[in-house]
């Protein structure tokens, strides 16, 4: 069971890096513009909308895969290696959710989480009908 969990983690981070990578030929049309990260500053108000809350749940279910890939990289004893590890992890966290498309990367993900349960955003959260497991 654990090993297919495992392959089918990195069947999907597989599937989202290819993706990536396709080339289209130079006679097609412009396609929409990349999703690059942006500096993420949050709005004044504190206000999520429906779209940064799917957005995050499409999110979340990559980033705990990404948590389980990189489980074992975090108990090395080579201080030098684990470093590294964290940088590239640290990195993977911000092109998932960029790509997803929270453009603010990891930073926007965190913020959405911590406004989600502000009272301000419940109704959004209500409307999309979320549960929260404990």
């Amino acid at each position: 069971m654990k090993k297919a969990s495992l392959i089918s983690v990195l069947c999907m981070l597989l599937a989202l890096t290819s993706a990536c990578q396709k080339r289209e030929p130079a006679n097609a049309q412009p396609s929409a513009p990349d999703s690059r990260k942006i500096d993420f500053i949050p709005p004044s108000d504190s206000a999520v909308t429906a779209d940064q809350v799917k957005k995050w749940i499409m999110c979340n279910t990559y980033l705990d895969s990404l948590s389980l890939l990189y489980k074992d990289s975090f108990s090395v004893n080579d201080a030098a290696k684990r470093m590294a590890y964290q940088d590239h992890f640290l990195k993977a966290q911000d092109r998932i959710c960029v790509r997803v498309g929270l453009t603010g990367g990891y930073a926007e993900y965190l913020w959405v989480l911590k406004a989600s349960g502000s009272p301000r955003n419940k109704a959004i959260v209500d409307s999309l009908k979320l549960t929260a497991f404990r």
